[in-house]
């Protein structure tokens, strides 16, 4: 099995971090010597979840490692294939003490199922071995959401936020932070949404965008008139050629031709309007 070439090299470049100390007493549940990434369970459980899945799903399984060897290890470093019952129901006990929050423990019992069927597959567990160490209980409970809903004078002072851009002498900034604020929360998209989002992808005469969510599922996004009053007014700024609708834009006001990160898409939704209010 080949993994696809961002994956490799993301996998590749955690698998360079990884450090052993060949001379430290061994767990008995540490990788005793390295595994090819394409016989690491580890490696080709990430390498089959989306681009935006790996990262939290990689956290998740570096927590388990540490639950259950020590706090000097990560996910490569940790013998999945030694896993049975009792060291998962162990795990399940752990994350369901109150450490975490019921849908954070969760999210780590679906990577350590993922990587357990991972080692079936590969053919370094049985089948029984397999079902009996992921037959594991969800952890109960719920927890208040985070965040609350915007006032309406928050949302005007959010905009003004981008305005001060104008006055600045960036429009280009000011027109495209209006236009994502006003997809955010005005048609409700969730910020990797929007940063997955094509010029390709907004129909004007509809006035409406293909959104591609979760699951690799596309919906249609109605624009309101605001909304849609927005995203026109920065595709006058950013032009018609084919690519992201949402780009980079360096410090001095001028347009990149790459989409934004999500890291960028967050503090524009958020930390750069809050600083200025």
């Amino acid at each position: 099995m080949s993994l696809s070439e961002p994956a490799s090299t993301v996998l590749r470049l955690a698998d360079d971090q990884a450090e052993f100390q060949p001379d430290a007493p061994q767990h008995e549940l540490a990788v005793v010597e390295r595994i090819s990434l394409d016989r690491h369970p580890v490696a080709v459980y990430l390498a089959r979840l989306a681009p935006s899945s790996r990262r939290t799903m990689r956290a998740a399984l570096d927590a388990i490692a540490r639950l259950l060897i020590d706090d000097d290890r990560d996910a490569l470093s940790l013998d999945w294939t030694q896993l049975r019952y009792r060291h998962t129901t162990a795990v399940r006990a752990l994350l369901a003490d109150g450490r975490y929050a019921p849908s954070t423990a969760n999210r780590h019992l679906a990577a350590l199922r993922g990587v357990l069927k991972e080692c079936w597959r590969l053919g370094y567990v049985s089948a029984e071995d397999f079902q009996r160490a992921s037959d594991l209980e969800p952890v109960r409970g719920s927890r208040v959401p985070r965040g609350r809903a915007l006032q309406p004078g928050e949302v005007r002072a959010l905009f003004a936020a981008c305005d001060d851009f104008e006055s600045e002498n960036k429009p280009a900034m000011a027109a495209r932070d209006a236009a994502i604020l006003a997809l955010l929360y005005g048609s409700g998209l969730r910020r990797a949404e929007a940063v997955d989002l094509e010029l390709a992808d907004y129909d004007l005469d509809a006035g409406t965008l293909k959104v591609r969510g979760k699951g690799n599922k596309e919906r249609l996004a109605h624009l309101g008139g605001p909304s849609q009053a927005a995203l026109d007014a920065w595709l006058v700024v950013r032009g018609a050629w084919p690519g992201p609708l949402f780009v980079a834009i360096n410090k001095g006001g001028r347009l990149g031709r790459v989409g934004m990160s999500g890291q960028a898409m967050l503090y524009t939704a958020r930390a750069e309007p809050c600083r200025r209010l």
